[in-house]
């Protein structure tokens, strides 16, 4: 009887450490990257973005996370050049691998496809040259279609940054000829 006791204080002491040891390895891990969020470099934040300006909120840019330069968003023309020219060919394959805003994950290795991927324009190669852009937040595929939807769907998917922090991104200016 008393080693069924010792044991069963043995198995309680184990789970407990096990617990903290969790516990410690969460803190390190979950809580540096929930305090510190602010403290990331400013081009880390916003790559893969499209960020509208808090204090003047009709101007809008997509922070390329290749090139790490901001791009002007503030039309429908804006929208084609860079679908145009920073368009990255994709095939059906692994475009369909990436999911809908109204689907999930059920596979962890196409949500860490999508993640690592996210924040980037894709054309679909095999498929008529569709583009759409990978979402750098819920890491979902959105059909991006014409100019115009184009440019409505980023927008949809902009969040707000101080002018100070879009300034330190530096600005390329693509040729607005349209191919």
């Amino acid at each position: 009887m008393a080693i069924i006791q010792i044991y069963k204080e043995m198995a309680t002491k184990k789970q407990i450490l096990k617990f903290m040891l969790i516990m410690k390895m969460m803190t390190l891990v979950v809580f540096p990257s929930v305090s510190f969020a602010k403290a990331q470099p400013i081009l880390v934040r916003y790559s893969g973005k499209v960020v509208v300006q808090a204090e003047d909120k009709t101007k809008t840019w997509y922070i390329d996370p290749i090139k790490k330069e901001k791009y002007s968003l503030n039309n429908a023309k804006d929208a084609l050049v860079i679908m145009q020219n920073l368009g990255i060919g994709i095939s059906n394959k692994d475009i369909n691998r990436i999911k809908l805003p109204t689907s999930k994950y059920s596979n962890w290795k196409d949500y860490i496809f999508a993640k690592n991927i996210s924040g980037r324009i894709f054309v679909q190669v095999q498929d008529k040259g569709q583009a759409w852009y990978i979402d750098s937040i819920n890491y979902r595929k959105y059909y991006l279609g014409t100019a115009d939807n184009a440019l409505k769907v980023l927008k949809s998917l902009s969040i707000k940054a101080k002018v100070s922090d879009i300034n330190q991104i530096k600005t390329d200016l693509i040729s607005t000829k349209i191919q």
